[in-house]
């Protein structure tokens, strides 16, 4: 079942994730977003945090869980009594080919809507320059050797540092280029990565990749690479601060590399 909710005075359509789940196929290459609220009593200030799980292909799957304040910005004149909480945001890149992502609720009792929408992958960006982290100089960085080039990036591990911080102006777009490492038991080539604007969370962004035949570290042959995943950040106009934090796996390090 939907439900019409009016944001900053603009209709939304939601759909309720409730008991059961909700099917979409998706065409791809293309960047699927998941936005998702909770409907809680108007005069309610306990917002619990909440969680679903996101099946793809009946093979890959993880947890996506948000804990998010009231948005005094959100009303729906179907349930007047309720109010809603901010928007979460998870972003998943789709590979080629046609897709099945499901979504599935884990608590009936949390009062969950979900809406979604899917764009094709952006084309590659010429004449990038690479930004430079401010936290740069406690970034431990790597050479990854290419078919045509080498190029730096930067190693982010939950055993050691897991974000990076840097400014850019805007108006502006970020590619962000990331590949996950894999040791020889490694199996998961799935990561999840926040990124912060301004200290403000605006987007959960979930990878998933395999290992690559043409890429390897310079000077490091026990570590294998996952193939590159491309996320883009749009920046509005002014002087803006990033964060991007590493959130899983907790026992595979994840290489990033930042242009503009």
């Amino acid at each position: 079942s939907k439900e019409i909710l009016k944001i900053y005075n603009k209709e939304r359509e939601y759909f309720r994730l409730i008991e059961n789940q909700l099917t979409f196929f998706v065409e791809g290459p293309s960047v699927f977003t998941v936005y998702s609220r909770i409907a809680f009593p108007k005069m309610s200030d306990d917002i619990e945090a909440y969680k679903f799980k996101i099946l793809i292909d009946d093979r890959d799957s993880f947890i996506v869980e948000h804990d998010h304040r009231k948005d005094l910005n959100v009303k729906s004149d179907m349930h007047p009594g309720h109010a809603y909480t901010i928007s979460g945001k998870d972003i998943i890149n789709i590979p080629k080919g046609q897709h099945r992502v499901e979504l599935i609720p884990i608590d009936s009792n949390s009062n969950l809507l979900i809406r979604s929408s899917s764009k094709p992958f952006k084309k590659g960006l010429d004449l990038l320059n690479e930004i430079t982290p401010q936290n740069s100089d406690y970034i431990n960085y790597e050479i990854l050797e290419t078919k045509d080039k080498n190029l730096k990036y930067y190693s982010l591990s939950n055993s050691d540092l897991n974000n990076i911080f840097f400014n850019m102006k805007g108006p502006s777009l970020i590619k962000v280029t990331s590949r996950i490492s894999f040791n020889d038991s490694d199996k998961n080539g799935y990561y999840h990565f926040k990124v912060r604007e301004n200290s403000k969370l605006i987007s959960n962004h979930h990878m998933f990749s395999s290992v690559s035949k043409g890429t390897v570290i310079l000077n490091n042959n026990r570590l294998k690479l996952g193939k590159y995943r491309i996320t883009y950040i749009v920046v509005p106009e002014g002087e803006h601060q990033y964060e991007l934090e590493l959130i899983s796996p907790s026992n595979q390090g994840v290489y990033f590399r930042l242009e503009n």
